[in-house]
C-alpha cells in the first residue's frame, strides 16, 4: 500500500507498491517510481523522471529539472534514470539531458548527499558517493566506486574513473584516473586508493601492480605515452589495462 500526504500532488504519476510520498510534495504525471522509494516534504519529481525501487528523495531535492543550457528547448523529451536503491539528500538538484530520448544517469546504490548538483547529461555509474555540496557540470562521467568530496567541482565533460576519490574542495579540470586520490585547486593526483579497492575485492597482487602504475604515471618523469608503455609491460591485468585504456581514451587530457 502507498503512503501519500493529502498534501502532496501525484496525479497521472505512475507509482510502484509500498510508495511513500511526503508533504507538500510533487510528482508530476508521467514521472515513473519504483517500489518502495520514498519522497521526502518538498520534493520535486518532474514527468521526465524514472526512479527505481527502495530509493530515497531527500526533502526539497529537484528530480528531472531542464538543463542550464543556453541552446535548450523545453519542448525536448529527455529524462533523468534513476537506478535501485539510490539515496538523492535534501535539496538535490538533478537536471533532465539535453539531447532527444537521451537521459542523465545515475546507477544502483549510489549516494548523492544533500545539496548536490548532478547536471545534465551526466553518466554515474552504480556504488558513487557525491559528498555535501559536491558539484557536476553537464557530461560528466563517474565510473563505478568513485568518491567525490564536499564542496568539490568538475568541470564539463571530464571523467571521474572507477574507485578514484576526490577530496573536499577540489577543482576538477581534466580526468582523474581510476584507482587515483586526487586533491586540490586545480586537483593533482596524490595517491593511490588501497583501501578502496581492497574494499572492492581486488586482490592484493593487482593493488600493487596499480601503485607501481600509479608511480610510473606521476612520479617517473616520463611523458604520458611512455609511461602507459611502461604500464603495460608490467604484466596482463585487468585492472591495469582498465587504467591504460582510460587514459588513451580521454578527450581533456588526465590530471598530473
Amino acid at each position: 500500500m502507498n503512503r501519500i500526504h493529502p498534501t502532496a500532488i501525484v496525479e497521472g504519476a505512475r507509482l510502484g507498491d509500498g510508495v511513500e510520498i511526503g508533504p507538500y510534495a510533487v510528482v508530476e504525471a508521467g514521472a515513473e517510481i519504483g517500489d518502495g522509494t520514498v519522497v521526502g516534504p518538498h520534493a520535486v519529481v518532474r514527468k521526465w523522471a524514472k526512479i527505481g525501487r527502495e530509493c530515497r528523495i531527500g526533502a526539497g531535492a529537484l528530480i528531472g529539472g531542464d538543463p542550464q543550457s543556453f541552446r535548450f528547448d523545453p519542448a525536448t523529451e529527455t529524462f533523468v534514470r534513476i537506478g535501485d536503491g539510490v539515496f538523492i539528500g535534501e535539496y538535490c538538484v538533478i537536471h533532465r539531458a539535453t539531447e532527444e530520448g537521451q537521459a542523465t544517469e545515475i546507477g544502483d546504490r549510489a549516494f548523492i548527499m544533500g545539496q548536490s548538483h548532478i547536471g545534465h547529461d551526466c553518466r554515474i555509474a552504480s556504488h558513487v558517493t557525491m559528498t555535501t555540496f559536491a558539484g557536476l557540470a553537464g557530461h560528466v562521467v563517474v565510473d563505478e566506486g568513485a568518491v567525490i568530496g564536499a564542496f568539490a567541482g568538475v568541470h564539463q565533460f571530464c571523467r571521474i574513473g572507477r574507485l578514484a576519490m576526490v577530496a573536499a574542495q577540489s577543482k576538477i579540470g581534466q580526468d582523474i584516473v581510476p584507482f587515483v586520490v586526487a586533491q586540490g585547486w586545480p586537483a593533482k593526483p596524490v595517491g593511490v586508493n588501497m583501501v578502496g579497492m581492497k574494499r572492492a575485492g581486488i586482490p592484493e597482487s593487482e593493488r600493487l601492480l596499480i601503485r607501481r602504475a600509479f608511480k610510473l604515471l606521476f612520479r617517473s618523469g616520463l611523458d604520458t605515452s611512455s609511461a602507459l608503455k611502461e604500464i603495460e609491460a608490467l604484466g596482463d591485468s585487468t585492472e591495469l589495462k582498465r587504467m591504460v585504456d582510460f587514459v588513451r581514451s580521454g578527450r581533456r587530457g588526465i590530471a598530473k
